[in-house]
């Protein structure tokens, strides 16, 4: 199992922290050769697939003892007209291609109301996302600090 702790390397980067994680992925903070501050995003190592055991462990609130349903792993969401909601458990290969898609769109953005991509880094054959650093609240804080999504954040 790939563990990524404080002082690990991962290509010119040095891990310098632990910023969270999401449904897919696990970001770190790291610094470069020139002390520059940036963000390393990459797939979450269980992938999903392998990991349906950790579901036992989902709570209905945060508790470090369990998962709360916002932090299940390589989780997706899909609705179909037709049969309605479904939730899909992707594995390793499919988080590394959102990854791939996702640095195309950053790339495209170029900084435009989203990260800067720096380029991208490889972890045992897996692609890490480098980019800027962005001070403030993760997207997590904000909707449990407001009680939702407000529409007025998309626009």
């Amino acid at each position: 199992m790939l563990q990524i702790l404080t002082g690990h390397r991962i290509g010119r980067y040095e891990i310098t922290g632990f910023l969270g994680r999401g449904a897919f992925c696990q970001v770190f903070e790291a610094l470069d050769e020139n002390g520059n501050r940036v963000a390393l995003k990459m797939g979450d190592e269980s992938g999903g697939g392998c990991s349906l055991r950790r579901f036992r462990e989902i709570t209905a609130e945060r508790h470090p003892s369990g998962i709360s349903p916002a932090e299940t792993p390589a989780e997706a969401m899909f609705l179909d007209p037709v049969d309605g909601a479904r939730a899909e458990v992707l594995d390793a290969s499919e988080v590394d291609e959102q990854l791939w898609r996702e640095a195309k769109l950053l790339e495209q953005a170029d900084g435009k109301g989203l990260p800067r991509l720096i380029g991208v880094e490889r972890e045992a054959g897996r692609p890490v996302l480098v980019m800027e650093a962005i001070e403030g609240t993760s997207l997590r804080q904000r909707i449990r600090s407001l009680g939702g999504v407000k529409l007025t954040w998309m626009v």
